[in-house]
């Protein structure tokens, strides 16, 4: 006949509900952008909207570079 431990199954039990719970808690927030706050921060710097959609395409263009290299 098979017995259970209850004691080990629920240490085994709490620890796992602990580092879902802890891994839940500290997973890093993303912050949530709007064009609108986009298009501040490109006034604000003084750079005109061709030149940001420019810089934004090189950096995507870079990021793809990247991950290709990675592969």
């Amino acid at each position: 006949m098979i017995t259970i431990d209850w004691i080990s199954l629920g240490i085994g039990a709490g620890s796992v509900t602990l580092i879902v719970y802890l891994i839940w808690i500290l997973k890093p927030k993303k912050k949530k952008t709007s064009i609108q706050n986009l298009k501040k921060l490109v006034y604000d710097t003084g750079l005109s909207l061709t030149e940001a959609y420019k810089g934004i395409k090189e950096l995507e263009k870079f990021f793809g570079d990247v991950e290709e290299m990675k592969e």
